[in-house]
């Protein structure tokens, strides 16, 4: 057992040098020469090692970890400068000479005793009258030698503690162990063979039954179910998953709506209520920090208009949607509007023109207006567009034609001044 062990390592980690030295024994030097590549050496290396660790059912890691490495790959790097050389003067050599390479002959060697540097060193003598090629092939052989004691030993380093091979014959005990077990188990086949039909038979008759049957399904008769019943049994189950978790998403997706929905109206409840209870307090002129909350930007514009007035800022600025619109305190609250601006043209009159908000507000609420405020204003205007006649300044002409246009819209009739005005906005 042990020397199989050995043999595990020795036949590849050793195979270049053997094959070199049965080639130099054959006279093919440059195969021989070619045979102790660093490639083909460490090559033979690592799967000598790897071999063991197979065997041995450890990591090939943990091999390398024992050996020395780093003087191993020094060794071949020189080894590889020497064979190059040695390769390079030997084709040099055979391209000059008429005669073929000696064949140095000699019986076959063991795999361990195979020795390449001793037949190069028997090559260099044969041919002494070669001085660069002999060294060359001393050199080679030199460090052949050092490859061929690194090598045997990286073999003492792994064998020789002994682990590898308790290991070794533990995994042999266990194959023999395994054989035991197969014997004592041929026994049962039939019987097993006999369960396997019937779970099988079981399976399909539930497959058959479609929908989610699948899922009841033993583990004990999958275990005896063939791959097509395993991926028939596999989709099925996938399937009947699906289903459920859609159906599961579904009914969350309607109880999440649902949730929604009854937050939603609750908000809707909670706005109208404040909305109303605003709508209330506007009208007594009575707003508080709660109504205020209601109304956001527009809260000191609904305190001014709860007094009856606007200041100049007031109608100039676009107003945007006032508070509650879509509620019954909505139009209160345009109305209040419109109303102050009319109600009160002194402020704002000769500072600023409406916005266009204001004017759509003046103009959506005429009919609800008092027709002596909106007399009083139309005169103000016509009274006030005279400056515009007298400088005919430009910026006058454009200020007072946008509030002659409002009496327009707001279908106030022209008198003279707002006549002149107009016409002097249309001129270039």
């Amino acid at each position: 057992m042990a020397r199989t062990l050995d043999a595990l390592f020795r036949e590849p980690a050793f195979g270049p040098l053997a094959e070199a030295d049965r080639l130099l024994a054959a006279g093919e030097v440059v195969q021989a020469l070619q045979a102790v590549s660093r490639e083909r050496l460490i090559a033979g290396l690592r799967q000598g090692i790897q071999s063991l660790a197979r065997a041995a059912g450890v990591a090939a890691l943990a091999l390398y970890q024992r050996l020395p490495m780093a003087e191993v790959e020094a060794d071949v790097e020189r080894l590889e400068s020497s064979q190059a050389d040695a390769l390079a003067q030997w084709r040099a050599h055979a391209t000059a000479a008429a005669e073929p390479a000696p064949a140095l002959g000699g019986p076959p060697r063991a795999l361990s005793e195979a020795r390449p540097d001793e037949r190069l060193l028997l090559l260099a003598d044969v041919l002494a009258e070669q001085e660069q090629l002999g060294r060359a092939l001393r050199h080679l052989a030199g460090a052949l030698e050092e490859w061929h004691q690194d090598v045997a030993g990286c073999q003492l380093l792994l064998l020789d503690p002994g682990d590898l091979r308790r290991r070794y014959r533990r995994r042999l005990h266990v194959r023999a162990l395994a054989v035991v077990l197969a014997t004592m188990l041929a026994g049962g086949a039939l019987v097993w063979l006999t369960e396997r039909q019937r779970a099988r038979a079981r399976i399909d008759a539930t497959l058959s039954q479609g929908g989610c049957a699948a899922q009841s399904i033993a583990s004990r008769d999958l275990a005896y179910a063939s791959e097509t019943q395993r991926s028939a049994v596999a989709t099925e189950r996938h399937a009947c998953q699906e289903q459920r978790e859609a159906a599961r998403r579904a009914a969350e997706q309607r109880r999440q709506a649902e949730l929604e929905r009854q937050a939603e109206q609750r908000l809707e409840r909670l706005r109208l209520a404040r909305c109303a209870r605003l709508g209330e307090h506007f009208r007594q002129a009575a707003l508080d920090p709660t109504d205020d909350e209601t109304a956001g930007r527009h809260a000191a514009l609904l305190r001014r208009l709860a007094d009856g007035r606007v200041e100049a800022a007031d109608v100039a600025a676009e107003p945007g949607e006032l508070p509650c619109a879509p509620t019954p305190t909505g139009p209160l609250l345009g109305l209040a509007y419109a109303q102050a601006v009319v109600g009160s043209p002194g402020a704002w009159l000769t500072q600023s023109v409406p916005s266009a908000g204001v004017r759509r507000l003046l103009v959506e609420h005429r009919s609800s207006l008092a027709p002596a405020a909106l007399a009083e204003l139309g005169r103000r205007i016509e009274y006030k567009a005279t400056r515009a006649v007298r400088t005919g300044a430009r910026h006058d002409v454009e200020r007072y034609s946008a509030l002659c246009e409002l009496k327009t819209a707001l279908g106030l009739d022209h008198l003279a001044t707002c006549t002149v005005v107009l016409s002097l906005a249309k001129k270039p």
